[in-house]
């Protein structure tokens, strides 16, 4: 599934969500770009707005490709196609944008540079409220 603000135009921006996110995320930074006349793409991410079962199967290589094929299929259809995301969705931004230099630009809110676990132990319990909620 995703959401997409389409103008008919020759650019494009990828937007990823972060992780236990959802689109909706992007949704201002969405429209901003809508209004510069970009056509916007914001697909929900595998394993994600569904089951904590779901997400826990997640690998970040499932992410990835997913990314990754999403890309491909604007880069066929678009002169000009833009990445950007938060948290994850910024990370896997940043690695498509080494795999695929020809990215026109890429943009990454809060990436998830190093877990080095100082918060996890405090907040783990919410996990399971925050997506059911």
């Amino acid at each position: 599934m995703e959401f997409s603000i389409v103008n008919n135009n020759e650019k494009a921006v990828l937007l990823l969500h972060g992780l236990t996110g959802t689109p909706l995320e992007l949704r201002w930074v969405a429209r901003d770009f809508s209004k510069e006349n970009y056509d916007v793409y914001f697909p929900i991410l595998p394993g994600h707005c569904s089951s904590l079962e779901e997400i826990k199967n997640i690998k970040w290589q499932d992410l990835y490709r997913f990314t990754k094929d999403y890309y491909l299929s604007l880069k066929a259809k678009y002169k000009h196609v833009f990445v950007g995301g938060l948290c994850v969705g910024g990370m896997l931004s940043l690695i498509l944008a080494m795999d695929f230099p020809d990215i026109d630009a890429v943009a990454s809110w809060s990436p998830a540079m190093d877990i080095d676990g100082w918060a996890i132990p405090w907040y783990r319990f919410l996990l399971p409220f925050v997506l059911h909620s």
